[in-house]
């Protein structure tokens, strides 16, 4: 199996399933993650509480990888995420992307970036025009 397969059956089974546990078959106290808050370096234990705040926030996610590549350990997926509002029917659809360095079987670095700020606007956590009151200068209450 490619790290790339590996990847993409990991984020099946945590992201899809829910399946919280698995986040340690690829990451370890060693392991970094930037890019889930701003200004941060996060380890496993704060992806898993990440990932479990965000999947209480919605209902049935599923996903889809729209591009993935590997090159020696690194390996790079770009995700669409659709899932619903816990609170309504608004459908909801997250993109991003993941690049990350493996050690041996588990991911040493990973990089993440996904559109946090039109999630939140699909929620109606964020007004829908939050990016544009953002870029004009104006605050986002």
């Amino acid at each position: 199996m490619t790290k790339v397969d590996t990847l993409i059956r990991w984020l099946h089974d945590v992201v899809g399933n829910g399946y919280l546990d698995r986040i340690a078959d690829l990451c370890d106290t060693d392991t970094h993650v930037i890019g889930l808050m701003p200004g941060t370096i996060a380890d496993a234990a704060d992806m898993r509480v990440f990932i479990d705040a965000l999947l209480h926030l919605v209902r049935n996610p599923t996903h889809r990888v729209l591009q993935a590549m590997e090159n020696g350990a690194w390996v790079s997926v770009v995700l669409e995420i659709r899932a619903f509002s816990i609170g309504g029917a608004r459908p909801i659809t997250l993109t991003g992307q993941m690049t990350a360095r493996f050690e041996a079987d588990k991911l040493a670095e990973v990089y993440t970036h996904f559109d946090m700020i039109g999630f939140f606007e699909m929620l109606g956590l964020l007004p829908s025009d939050a990016m544009a009151l953002g870029i004009s200068g104006q605050k986002i209450a």
